[in-house]
């Protein structure tokens, strides 16, 4: 972006033709419309619109189906065997010869029941509930991160939004300044030189206005695409077009997006908050689902080595032509097979080894998740605490420095006191500064709140009692889980 400079009035008629030119780049057309939007009704439609946490809920349906699976194992089996055929034969002899052809068919119904595993079963079940469990946290890490990516979005829209009005406002502020210093220089209490600087430092701050406003417009594209629906924006009664940097005393566009008053409350200490993680934390919580699937794997390794049972009852029918016309065979049969393994190679004690060891690595991860997720609670509660701090020293600078800014402006009208036009230019950055410097703050804080939510398991819509309906993780898993037949799935 160039920057809009114009160093005498003729040639800063040029510039602002510049500069509206760039402004005509900038414009984004959005609705318009009069209810302002809060957090929460953003949290809410970006949890119910977001397709990362759908496709998250997708895939813990799938890992629901891992029990079904498992339960299937006691149930029984049944197939059906078949087969029919025709033969032809031609006898030959001196005599001649003599053809004799006859049909034959088979059926066979065979239904097995299981027994007993030896506790095979149950720990395939037991993985399959803790795989869930697993799954379960996935899904609320998903729902986390999008929910704190749209509260930074959010406060990102508001920040934006301050600020962007601040530096309006610096630009109305150097526009009055430019006239008392043309005025002070007419009547030879100012030299040409200030005059000169005061229209440089307009010039910059409608180029910074310029910037701010295409961050602003990015920082609502950048909301649309994590909540689903643009912010909702306001036009002003009389709308000139004339774009908001050119036209910094009027009435402008903007989004009905603020940050709240109050914000949700958070673990006072950091004992507290590295207590709540431990307990809380779906990181953690993933990790102790995944050491209970590892020792659920040991127990049905271990089963290989114990007996098996079943039931066997066979229906059968033979339809042999060949035994004699009109004959035919049919059999009933109910068996009891034990199967008592003995030595298989190895394989099985492998497996076992194998188990035992991944079981230990499960439990290596728990612990070092524990840490993780403690030294992250702990570090998103410092982080929290110095913003709060630095954010009270930002709001006594920038009363300070608006209280000296009106001061000097006061004092550089008395020539006695020796004040330059330099020294009010500084002075008047200082003060947008100082008030952008605590917007930020406000962003940061509000933004380190929530990271802390995040950290120890609370960012999730029934925490935050958001206006929405929560997905229910068992109903898929009650409706599934017993079925025996079908190929409808969830929403069908």
């Amino acid at each position: 972006m160039s920057k809009c400079s114009r160093r005498s009035r003729g040639r800063r008629t040029n510039g602002r033709a510049a500069c509206a030119a760039v402004a005509v780049c900038l414009a984004i057309a959005f609705p318009y419309s009069v209810d302002a939007e809060t957090l929460s009704e953003a949290l809410a439609k970006a949890y119910s619109t977001n397709p990362d946490i759908a496709a998250a809920q997708s895939r813990l349906r799938q890992v629901d189906e891992t029990l079904s699976i498992a339960n299937s194992n006691w149930r029984p089996s049944l197939s059906v065997t078949t087969n029919a055929e025709r033969l032809s034969e031609t006898v030959k002899s001196n005599s001649g010869s003599a053809n004799d052809s006859y049909g034959s068919s088979y059926a066979e119904v065979e239904a097995v029941q299981p027994i007993f595993s030896g506790g095979r079963f149950g720990a395939i079940r037991g993985a399959a509930r803790a795989r869930i469990r697993a799954e379960r946290a996935q899904l609320r890490q998903v729902e986390q991160h999008v929910l704190l990516d749209t509260v930074r979005a959010f406060a990102d829209v508001a920040v934006n939004e301050t600020s962007f009005d601040l530096i309006r406002k610096d630009v109305t502020v150097l526009q009055d300044v430019l006239k008392q210093t043309s005025d002070r220089a007419q009547h030879h209490r100012a030299t040409e030189t200030d005059v000169e600087q005061t229209v440089a430092a307009l010039d910059a701050a409608r180029a910074e206005c310029l910037s701010r406003q295409a961050k602003l417009f990015q920082s609502w594209r950048t909301y649309q695409q994590l909540v689903g629906s643009a912010p909702v924006i306001v036009a002003p009664v009389s709308d000139t077009g004339v774009n908001a940097c050119l036209d910094a005393k009027g009435g402008r566009r903007r989004s009905t997006i603020a940050l709240p008053d109050t914000l949700p409350d958070v673990p006072l200490s950091v004992e507290d908050v590295e207590k709540a993680a431990l307990s809380g934390a779906p990181e953690i919580e993933f990790a102790r689902a995944k050491e209970e699937e590892a020792r659920h794997a040991a127990d049905a390794a271990y089963a290989e080595l114990l007996p098996r049972a079943q039931l066997t009852a066979r229906l059968s029918t033979d339809d042999a032509q060949a035994n004699g016309p009109n004959t035919r065979t049919s059999d009933a049969s109910i068996n009891a097979e034990v199967r008592i393994p003995v030595f298989n190679g190895g394989a099985e004690w492998s497996a076992i080894r194998a188990a035992r060891e991944h079981g230990g690595e499960t439990r290596l991860l728990v612990d070092s998740s524990e840490r993780q997720g403690a030294r992250n609670a702990a570090a998103a509660w410092f982080e929290l605490t110095s913003i709060q701090a630095v954010k009270l020293i930002n709001k006594m600078q920038a009363r300070a420095q608006q209280d000296a800014f009106e001061g000097m402006k006061a004092e550089i009208a008395n020539p006695k006191l020796n004040r330059s036009t330099s020294d009010l230019l500084l002075q008047e950055h200082a003060v947008l500064s100082s008030q952008i410097s605590l917007a930020q703050s406000d962003h940061d804080e509000a933004v380190a709140i929530y990271a802390v939510l995040a950290a120890i398991g609370k960012l999730n819509a029934s925490d935050l009692q958001l206006a929405v309906g929560v997905y229910d993780v068992d109903a898929n898993l009650k409706i599934q889980s017993g079925r025996w037949i079908g190929d409808s799935i969830f929403g069908e």
